[in-house]
């Protein structure tokens, strides 16, 4: 026949293997072998471990990558994405990312967009945007709203039209996204 034993308290947290054997124990009547997901507080119950937000979807989206935390100082924490290599000829090497405060660190000047052509999907830009088909963007406004059919704070993948026009897209090789409305305020492209 198949007994239940009650647990009231997980004051002691995660015990030893050492312990296993030791019924008698106060540690061992208020422990766990394992305390997966979960954060033990001080009166000794247990809740569910925060989850995490998404910042962004993984520079190589078909491989595997791993984030590590990075601290600084005090003040600034960090963390890196290692993943493995998106472009030719850097084989051995991979990639890295960091990420702080909800997004991801980019580099490079952002360039205006000077309009958005709900109809045809596609972005013009002040001045040539040096962008190429494949390449990361992230598209910025200040003002209160980015272009419709946008995500804010997610990376898009660039499809080169020529200097001035491009297109962008979620995934490599997935369809162009489909604008909805052109936004508000002063829209940029950042690389």
């Amino acid at each position: 026949m198949r007994t239940r034993k009650h647990q009231f308290s997980f004051g002691a947290g995660e015990i030893s293997p050492e312990l296993y054997g030791r019924a008698d124990a106060a540690q061992y009547q208020a422990g766990a072998a394992e305390l997966k997901n979960f954060i033990v507080k001080a009166p000794g119950s247990v809740r569910s471990r925060p989850g995490f937000d998404l910042v962004g979807r993984s520079r190589n989206q078909s491989g595997r990558a791993e984030l590590f935390p990075f601290l600084f100082n005090t003040d600034q924490a960090y963390a890196v994405e290692l993943g493995p290599t998106t472009g030719p000829g850097a084989e051995d090497y991979g990639s890295f990312r960091f990420h702080r405060e909800g997004g991801t660190l980019k580099w490079g000047n952002p360039v205006a967009i000077a309009s958005v052509d709900v109809a045809d999907d596609m972005f013009t830009t002040e001045r040539p945007h040096g962008l190429n088909t494949g390449d990361e963007v992230w598209i910025t406004t200040d003002g209160s709203g980015i272009p419709g059919g946008l995500l804010v704070g997610i990376t898009f993948e660039v499809i080169n039209v020529d200097l001035l026009r491009f297109r962008v897209r979620l995934t490599t090789g997935g369809p162009q996204i489909d604008l909805l409305s052109e936004g508000t305020g002063n829209l940029s492209v950042t690389k």
